[in-house]
C-alpha cells in the first residue's frame, strides 16, 4: 500500500513537528456476518458506500483481504454488513520530526513511505533499491562492523556478518567506525568528526578513480551491533556532504534507535543538529513493541524514480490494520506517558551511577551514551584498552543467575550495552547498577583475571584463587 505523508503536529510535542504516515484501520465489528447469496455484490458495495470516492487509497487491499478471508470460510456464504463502519483512525503509526520548513527547503516536498512490513530487513532492502534506482549508481559505503539485516542484500553491507561469510563485494567500502574511544581518532584528537569523514571522502575518491559510482552511505544513526558507539557531533553532516557531492543518498537507520530512545530527540539523527536531514530514514521493532512492524520513509523525489520504473512494490502484510492498529498503540503510550522525557531522566541517572562505577572500577574503561542507549565498555588494560571479552561474558553470566539479562556488543565483544524497554525505572536503574557493582567487586576479589581487575590490590596480597571466566552467551535480552 502507498501511503502519503501529511503534515500534521503531534500534540504535546513543543519541540518538533510531527509528519504522520496515514494507515487505514478497520474497526474491530468489522467483519459482521450474516447470511446471503449474493456476498461478492454486497461486500464491494458496501465497502465502496463507506469509503466513497475519496477513499479509494486503502480500499483495493481491505477488498482483496476482506475477500481471500471469505473464500476461507467453507460451507458458509457471508457477507459483510452495510452498515460495517471502516474508521480511518488517527493518522499514525509513525511520527516524523522534522522541521517543515528545513524539509521542504532540502527536499522539495512532502514525505512519501511504504509502511508497516513485517522486518526491518524488508525497509533496509528497499533503501537500498531506491538508492539504486534514484541515483543510478550501484557502490554502497559502510561502517565498519555494522549490520543492516538479514536479507542477502543486506548481508552484503553488514561488516558484521559477511566478513564471516563470503567477503566483501566490490561494491561494498568499509568506512572506519567513528570510535572516539578505541578508533584512530580518538577522545584527544582536535577534531575527529573531520578526521573520520575525511577517511569517508577518501574512500569515495578511491572508488571513483577505479570507476566505481557511490549510490548511498548506510549507517545507523548511533552505531549500535559496532559497540554503542556515540560518534562525534558533525560527523554525519560532513559525510553527507561528501556522499551528496558523489552522487549519493545518505540512508539513516533508525531501527534500534529511533522513537524517543535517545531522550533529547525523538530520532537519533537529530542529535547531528536541526540542519541535518537524510535522504532516506528506515525504522522498525519499536513501532510495533515486540509486534513485527517496519516502515521506511524518503523523499517524493526519490521515491517518484523508484515508481517511474513502472514495476511495482507490494508485501503480503503491508499496510495490514493489525499492524497498524499496534503502532498506533503504541505512539499513543509513547506520548501519554512520556517516555522520551522519561529515557532522558532515567537515562541521565543511569549514566551518572555507571560512571560511578567507572570510577570505582579499572575494568571499565569507557561509559558513553544519550537517553536509554548506553554502552560500558570492559577493558583487560588501561594503556592498550584490549577488550575484557571474557571478563564481559562471565559477568553477563553472573547478572544472569541475579535475574538481569544483559549482552555485550561491538568487535571485541566486551561492551555491555543498556537499551532497555522505555518504561525502564529509576528503581531498576539502581537495581541493575547495585548488582553491577556487586558482581565487579566480587571478580576483584576472586578472579583477577587481567591487570584491570588486580589494579586496587597491593603488589603484597596473596593473589586469591582464580576463577576459571568461561561460558556460553545467552541471546536473551531484557535490556537490548
Amino acid at each position: 500500500m502507498w501511503v502519503q505523508c501529511r503534515e500534521a503536529s503531534w500534540e504535546g510535542g513543543a519541540n518538533f513537528m510531527a509528519r504522520l504516515l496515514s494507515f487505514w484501520v478497520t474497526d474491530p465489528e468489522l467483519f459482521q456476518l450474516a447470511p446471503t447469496s449474493s456476498f461478492v455484490e454486497d461486500t464491494i458495495t458496501s465497502l465502496l458506500g463507506t469509503l466513497g470516492l475519496g477513499e479509494v487509497m486503502g480500499l483495493f487491499i481491505l477488498v482483496d483481504s476482506a475477500l481471500r478471508w471469505l473464500s476461507k470460510l467453507t460451507g458458509h456464504q457471508v457477507i459483510l454488513q452495510r452498515n460495517v463502519k471502516l474508521q480511518r483512525t488517527c493518522r499514525a503509526v509513525v511520527a516524523h520530526t522534522f522541521n517543515p520548513s528545513t524539509w521542504e527547503a532540502e527536499a522539495g516536498g512532502f514525505l512519501s513511505s511504504r509502511p508497516a512490513w513485517s522486518t526491518e530487513s524488508e525497509a533496509n532492502d528497499l533503501a537500498l533499491r531506491l538508492a539504486r534506482q534514484y541515483t543510478g549508481h550501484q557502490d554502497v559505503v559502510v561502517l565498519d562492523h555494522a549490520y543492516h539485516g538479514h536479507l542477502s542484500s543486506l548481508i552484503d553491507i553488514s561488516p558484521y556478518k559477511f566478513r564471516n561469510l563470503d567477503g566483501q563485494k566490490e561494491w561494498v567500502h568499509v568506512a572506519p567506525l567513528p570510535d572516539t574511544y578505541r578508533g584512530p581518532y580518538r577522545e584527544d584528537h582536535p577534531n575527529p568528526a573531520e578526521a573520520y569523514a575525511s577517511e569517508v571522502k577518501h574512500i569515495i575518491s578511491s572508488a571513483q578513480e577505479k570507476g566505481r559510482k557511490i549510490a548511498a552511505f548506510f549507517a545507523e544513526s548511533l552505531p549500535s551491533v559496532s559497540g554503542q558507539i556515540i560518534p562525534p557531533a558533525g560527523y554525519f553532516s560532513q559525510v553527507a556532504e561528501h556522499i551528496h557531492r558523489a552522487g549519493g543518498l545518505f540512508v539513516a537507520d533508525e531501527i534500534q534507535v529511533g522513537f524517543g530512545r535517545v531522550g533529547k530527540h525523538f530520532w537519533a539523527f537529530q542529535l547531528e543538529g536541526k540542519d541535518f536531514v537524510p535522504d532516506i530514514v528506515t525504522m522498525g521493532k519499536s513501532i510495533g513493541n515486540g509486534h513485527p512492524v517496519a516502515c521506511m520513509a524518503t523523499t517524493q523525489a526519490v521515491s517518484r524514480a523508484f515508481e517511474a520504473t513502472g514495476v511495482e512494490y507490494f508485501n503480503t502484510f503491508g499496510g495490514n490494520p493489525v499492524s497498524c492498529a499496534v503502532g498506533l498503540a503504541v505512539l499513543d503510550v509513547l506520548k501519554t506517558e512520556q517516555l522520551q522525557a522519561h529515557a532522558t531522566n532515567v537515562g541521565s541517572f543511569l549514566m551518572e551511577h555507571l560512571s560511578q562505577q567507572k570510577a570505582k572500577h579499572p575494568i571499565i574503561g569507557d561509559v558513553r551514551g544519550t537517553g536509554l542507549f548506553i554502552g560500558v565498555d570492559l577493558i583487560k588494560d588501561e594503556t592498550l584498552r584490549t577488550p575484557a571479552t571474557e571478563e564481559a561474558e562471565y559477568l553477563v553470566s553472573r547478572l544472569k543467575e541475579n535475574y538481569i539479562l544483559l549482552s555485550t556488543d561491538g568487535p571485541g565483544r566486551n561492551i555491555l550495552k543498556f537499551k532497555p524497554p522505555m518504561c525502564f525505572s529509576l528503581d531498576n536503574a539502581q537495581h541493575v547498577v547495585a548488582k553491577l557493582d556487586d558482581i565487579l567487586t566480587d571478580m576483584e576479589e576472586k578472579v583477577r583475571s587481567c591487570e584491570t581487575l588486580r589494579i586496587k590490590h597491593s603488589p603484597g596480597d596473596t593473589p586469591p584463587s582464580q576463577i576459571l571466566i568461561t561460558g556460553q552467551q545467552d541471546d536473551t535480552h531484557l535490556m537490548d
